[in-house]
């Protein structure tokens, strides 16, 4: 029912509005409706849910992270091992593959700032394994080696031997053997082999094994272990092992297919009309 106010007088439409009530109200109950009056306002109100506004989650664009180019190379690359990893396995060594149009010498410097911008070869480094126990030279060895040494010519013949083996066996590059006769010859020679890198050389008239000469009877898990002593000493070699390291593994495989082939240092043929 309206609110009555004092002094209140409706309107002609509110009068009517009224009437109009009043006669509903009287028609429903004859009806015997109007006991289902509030529950028919109950279900007539809507409740109006708010429907709130979905937000719009941005899907994130992946991030791409940045990579260093020294850890990235491309798999066409030709890369070179300097060891053969299926003649060796024991202490863990870590060896590096470089791209057969890599140079190193060890009169440079493998760390100078000019030569890492100007140096685009590709790097991996891989673990290798060599077991100096397995490796060692026993008196039974050393007979074996002296007999095929005395027949044989230690020398260019020798070198000549050693770099078939480089190129046939274990298949290595033409640069790399390069790289591995070159101090080969100085071992052999006795002339010594010192790093005269300008920024990381060592001291002058320092030679690893001056008027020493190497042969297939030298002990070259001893002198593996000698060359890292000098480098402690004097300076670590920053050409990525062919001042030392590599030259002297090369040669104590070598050592071994010796022994395995004695006959092969006396040998006119090439190996691989000798393995024919």
């Amino acid at each position: 029912m309206p609110l009555i106010i004092d002094d209140y007088k409706p309107s002609a439409y509110e009068k009517k509005r009224l009437e109009r009530i009043k006669k509903n109200e009287e028609h429903m109950k004859k009806l015997g409706l109007h006991k289902y009056q509030d529950f028919m306002k109950n279900t007539n109100t809507v409740s109006v849910a708010v429907k709130k506004k979905a937000v719009r989650i941005k899907s994130k664009k992946p991030v791409q992270r940045r990579r260093s180019g020294r850890l990235s190379f491309k798999s066409s690359n030709s890369m070179v091992v300097m060891l053969d990893l299926d003649q060796v396995d024991g202490l863990d060594k870590v060896v590096k593959q470089w791209d057969e149009n890599d140079e190193d010498d060890d009169e440079n410097d493998g760390d100078d700032n000019q030569n890492q911008n100007n140096n685009k070869s590709t790097v991996v480094t891989r673990r290798i394994s060599i077991n100096p126990d397995e490796y060692k030279l026993s008196d039974r060895d050393r007979i074996s080696l002296f007999s095929a040494v005395e027949e044989g010519i230690v020398d260019e013949h020798y070198l000549s031997k050693f770099q078939e083996f480089l190129e046939y066996h274990d298949g290595i590059s033409v640069q790399n053997v390069k790289n591995v006769m070159k101090q080969a010859r100085k071992l052999a020679s006795g002339d010594g082999i010192r790093y005269g890198s300008k920024n990381y050389g060592w001291p002058e008239n320092c030679y690893f094994k001056k008027n020493i000469k190497i042969t297939p009877l030298s002990d070259f898990i001893k002198l593996m272990n000698e060359g890292q002593e000098y480098e402690n000493k004097y300076g670590r070699d920053r050409s990525n092992g062919w001042l030392l390291r590599h030259p002297l593994k090369k040669l104590l495989l070598f050592q071994h297919f010796i022994l395995n082939n004695p006959s092969f240092l006396t040998s006119e043929l090439k190996l691989k009309d000798y393995y024919a």
